[in-house]
Formats: C-alpha cells, structure tokens, sequence
C-alpha cells in the first residue's frame, strides 16, 4: 500500500458500504512492514500511525503508533534485504466504524519518498452486526 503522504491512498478499513450490515468492528491484530519500493522489497525502519473513529459516537481514536524496524546487516547500519513483517495486538481498538492507517516517519530522504510502501498482511479482526 502506498503511503498517501507519498502520493498514494491511506488504507483504510471501514464498513460503510452499501449493503453493509455491520454495526462495528474491533481490530485485533496484524502483520506490518515499510519497504522500499524498488523491485526487491527492501526493508525500511518506520513508524505507522493508525487513527479512526468510534462506531455510533464518531469519537476519534488513536492515534496510536507503532514502530517497524527491520534488523540490519551486523556493523553496516543497512537493513537486511530481506524483508520480515512485525506483528501488533491491540486491545484498545474496539467498536470502530473506520480505520487508517498510514506511514508518519521513515528513514528515506524525501527526494525518494515516492517509493515507501507500507505493507500490512493477516489483519485479524471482529465484526458486529
């Protein structure tokens, strides 16, 4: 997913929908990494925000942020090239209508920041109808 402070959409989660049935939702857990975009994934330190709102009230949640930072090659300071995905719980992200999540801070310097991805997998969640 491409990081909307760079140019692309912020994944959002969210049931308004038509036809959708749902009340809320509660997020659980994921899987998350920031790569660069060059072809070989190559792991990037950096912290992703997730903000949202309260099913029913509105109320803004979050944000809360969570930091990724891939190893790196042992004296180098360069991340592995190798990209392995970080996981968070949570247990305070419950009875939302909407989510998002987006890259707040990264090591890349701007000139490339075109090429950040932010990539989520396994999003374990609750529904409510």
């Amino acid at each position: 997913m491409l990081d909307p402070l760079l140019g692309g959409e912020k994944p959002t989660i969210d049931f308004a929908y038509p036809g959708s049935t749902l009340k809320s939702f509660d997020l659980q857990s994921l899987y998350y990494a920031c790569t660069l975009n060059t072809g070989r994934a190559v792991p990037l330190p950096c912290t992703i925000q997730l903000s949202g709102k309260k099913a029913g009230t509105g109320a803004t949640v979050g944000p809360k942020l969570i930091n990724f930072n891939p190893p790196s090659v042992a004296g180098t300071g360069v991340s592995t090239t190798k990209a392995s995905l970080a996981f968070a719980s949570f247990s305070d992200l419950t009875a939302l209508s909407q989510l998002t999540l987006e890259i707040v801070l990264s090591s890349i310097p701007p000139a490339q920041q075109q090429t950040a991805v932010l990539n989520i997998d396994d999003v374990k969640h609750t529904n409510y109808a």
